[in-house]
């Protein structure tokens, strides 16, 4: 009878142990998301990922879904590996339970998980409740999390107080008294601190083109550097961005790869076709404002002068053809600007790495940039640049033998100017004569 008192006693207290470490990773993991929430302006989404494949969400995952304080959060609650385009792309959070190791394992071999974290956006903070004494289970995860780029992760332990920070660099751990959930996330942005990015270029690229300076630009806010990366054959790293030295025309200042959207507004009063290379891009005449006013052809430049061509351009290459495209013979441009207005609603796409970590911090100095100014001025620069290495190269007009000076022109002019440096020659000895023996 005594046994049984013992361990009636015992188990009771270790229940309470275990009752309060899962109320103290509860706590903690709300005053966590608490402060996401806070962080965060306008809807806050939370997609809940159970592996587990019996009693569903009978874990803390239920405790956070009852949870009064986290009542106004949107929450996509997922069992196992569904997957649906109603969940959102961009989440900011992720929450995962894994479960046990002989739930985990199978689901993980089977890509389910990876299929399924890879929908979303790799900057989503992601918060994963395990038991960290399972180290394979813990192995997995964290493998498929870096695989799919995920670089602010956190692992909270479900049998103690300790949280582990894991980014694609580091991965901490912080026991017992643990900080204000603001030092975590502060350490994840500390992560990217000291980067390097590499990038690539196309074969004689300006290191003074727009794009260049803005990368230059993004790896100094990183306090790091950029490096240009050589891609050898076979080699499997991808540069962090590729770079594009395209800056004759407006249309792509600083990128080359140009999505266009619907028109917003077009008035093209001449009808007047223009060439485009309709092999490569067959599709082209289909499109709804200019695809009737194409014909097949290689595409001219704005210092091209062959006569009866046609270019729809931007306004900012429009100013460039009194510099590109003037005829110095006739005193005027070789093109006519005529009063067509097309506008488009146009994207640049920075083509990068896959779910690039850098992707934050170059869309940041790329606004900030933009906004302020300086890449406009970069880009009127490189105008500039291409303007002056092309210049001696432009076509100038038809040449006049007349209107060239030559060495018969200038022979009258050679004896007249011998003549003078004659007389002047004899008119200083005498002088010099006369001084000295006079």
């Amino acid at each position: 009878m005594e046994l049984t008192r013992v361990g009636i006693a015992l188990l009771l207290q270790v229940s309470t142990v275990i009752a309060s470490k899962h109320q103290n990773v509860l706590e903690y993991s709300l005053r966590t998301i608490e402060y996401l929430i806070d962080q965060h302006v306008g809807r806050f989404e939370c997609v809940l990922l159970d592996i587990s494949p019996q009693n569903a969400y009978d874990n803390i995952l239920d405790d956070l879904l009852r949870a009064p304080r986290l009542e106004y959060m949107a929450k996509y609650v997922i069992q196992g590996a569904f997957r649906s385009p109603l969940l959102p792309k961009y989440p900011q959070l992720l929450v995962i339970h894994p479960g046990r190791e002989a739930d985990f394992i199978p689901f993980v071999k089977s890509i389910a998980l990876s299929n399924f974290i890879h929908q979303f956006s790799p900057f989503t903070q992601v918060l994963v409740f395990m038991d960290l004494s399972e180290p394979l289970v813990e192995y997995m995860i964290r493998l498929a999390l870096i695989y799919a780029k995920f670089n602010h992760v956190l692992f909270f332990d479900t049998t103690s107080s300790t949280v582990a920070l894991s980014s694609l660099k580091n991965c901490v751990e912080a026991k017992d008294d643990l900080p204000h959930p603001k030092y975590l996330f502060k350490w994840f942005k500390g992560q990217l601190l000291g980067s390097n990015i590499t990038y690539t270029q196309e074969p004689g690229g300006n290191l003074l083109s727009p794009s260049f300076k803005w990368i230059m630009s993004t790896a100094e806010y990183l306090k790091g550097e950029a490096l240009e990366y050589y891609n050898t054959e076979g080699g499997s790293v991808e540069a962090d961005v590729q770079l594009e030295q395209n800056v004759s025309y407006g249309v792509q200042p600083y990128f080359r790869t140009f999505i266009v959207t619907a028109p917003l507004m077009t008035r093209i009063l001449y009808g007047i076709k223009f060439r485009y290379n309709l092999t490569a891009n067959a599709a082209s005449v289909n499109h709804s404002t200019i695809g009737k006013y194409l014909i097949h052809g290689e595409p001219v430049h704005i210092w091209d002068n062959e006569p009866g061509v046609a270019l729809y351009v931007t306004q900012s290459v429009i100013e460039l053809i009194p510099k590109f495209s003037y005829d110095l013979e006739r005193g005027q441009t070789w093109f006519v600007v005529l009063d067509d207005d097309v506008f488009f609603d146009g994207i640049l796409i920075h083509r990068t790495a896959y779910r690039s970590q850098y992707l934050k911090a170059m869309e940041f100095t790329h606004v900030a940039l933009d906004e302020g100014g300086i890449l406009n001025l970069w880009l009127r620069q490189a105008r500039e640049n291409l303007w002056l290495e092309i210049w001696g190269a432009r076509p100038r007009g038809k040449a006049v033998d007349e209107e060239y000076l030559t060495f018969g022109d200038m022979m009258l002019a050679w004896i007249v100017l011998g003549i003078g440096y004659g007389v002047g020659l004899v008119g200083f000895v005498g002088e010099l004569a006369r001084k000295r023996f006079v």
